[in-house]
Order: C-alpha cells, then structure tokens, then sequence
C-alpha cells in the first residue's frame, strides 16, 4: 500500500472513531483502549495536514462530550494541552472545534481551566502584554506542546463560541467533505 493510500485509510479509521465516539459506550470503550495516546501520536506526526488534526481534536471533542470518558482525556493524557496549542491554528475549523473542546474541559477540570483562561487571556491581549514586558510569547501551557501550535501573531484571534453539539457536528462535517482525497 502506498503511503498516501495508507494516510487515506489511517484517516477513515480516525473519522470512523469520531463517529462511533458519539455514542457514551462506545467512547467509553474506545477510551478505555488506548486509542488517546495513540491519537496524540498520530497528531504529531500528521500535524501539518489539517484535515487529520481536525478530525483527531473532533475524537478529543466526542470524548470530552460524555462524562464517561472525559476524565481519561482530561486527568490521563495531555490532549488539552495539545488542544489549548490548537486553538491558535490558522484554520478555523480547527480553532473552533478545540475552543468548543475546551470550554468543555474549563467547566470540568479547575485547574485546566485556569490554564485555558490564562492562555486565552494572553493570546487575546498578547500584544499589550509584550510591550509592558509582563510576558513573554511563549504559550502558558508550558507543557512541551508548543510543538504542534502552528499559529503566528498575524492568525486571527478566535472569538469564544456558544455552539450546541449539533451546531459543532454540522461544522465538522462540512470540513471533512472539504479535502477528501484531493
């Protein structure tokens, strides 16, 4: 199998668990597998083709979404600080879909949620914040993901969505029509 042949069908699995992750015992399975690790992986690896990293923060939303499953995401894995770098992606899918994932997870996990405010607080007021000297660009997550953020200072700042999951599924859908196998 040709490589591209073989992203093609690693993508299919990824958007076939994004499916199958929208039902609570399902995610809880798939959770429970192993699957979070593995998907971080295959993040870094495909972190320039948005349409694996869209897909792959939707399986991390799915996961978040049921209470069942998010404590793996959020207290087992570094997927939050993985999405809170993804938040400042250029595409907008992709920072709609994480800054949906994360509000979940600010309203779930305490700590998470200062860091997601904190993150959110610099980036938005970044600029006045350098010229006052109080901080420097780097991200707050400060946990060696900063790898993945692909965003400049130039990329337009995300505004704070107040989508229902419909609202975030009919969005992922018409991203996931857009690039197949193009």
């Amino acid at each position: 199998m040709s490589g591209s042949a073989e992203d093609d069908l690693i993508l299919e699995v990824v958007i076939m668990i994004g499916t199958v992750s929208m039902d609570d015992s399902c995610a809880a399975m798939l959770a429970n597998s192993g699957i979070i690790p593995a998907l971080i992986e295959l993040l870094n690896a495909q972190q320039e083709d948005d349409e694996f990293v869209c897909q792959i923060v939707y399986v991390f939303y799915q996961m978040v979404f049921h209470e069942a499953t998010r404590d793996v995401i959020v207290k087992d894995t570094q997927a939050p600080a993985y999405l809170i770098d993804l938040m400042h992606d250029t595409n907008a899918e992709i920072r709609k879909v994480c800054d949906n994932t994360l509000d979940i997870i600010a309203e779930y996990d305490e700590e998470w949620g200062k860091k997601i405010q904190t993150e959110k607080f610099r980036w938005y007021n970044g600029q006045w914040l350098e010229m006052g000297g109080l901080v420097d660009s780097r991200s707050a997550c400060g946990t060696g993901a900063q790898s993945l953020c692909r965003a400049s200072k130039d990329a337009p700042k995300p505004k704070r969505l107040s989508q229902s999951k419909t609202e975030v599924q009919k969005l992922f859908n018409v991203g996931q029509n857009q690039n197949r196998f193009t």
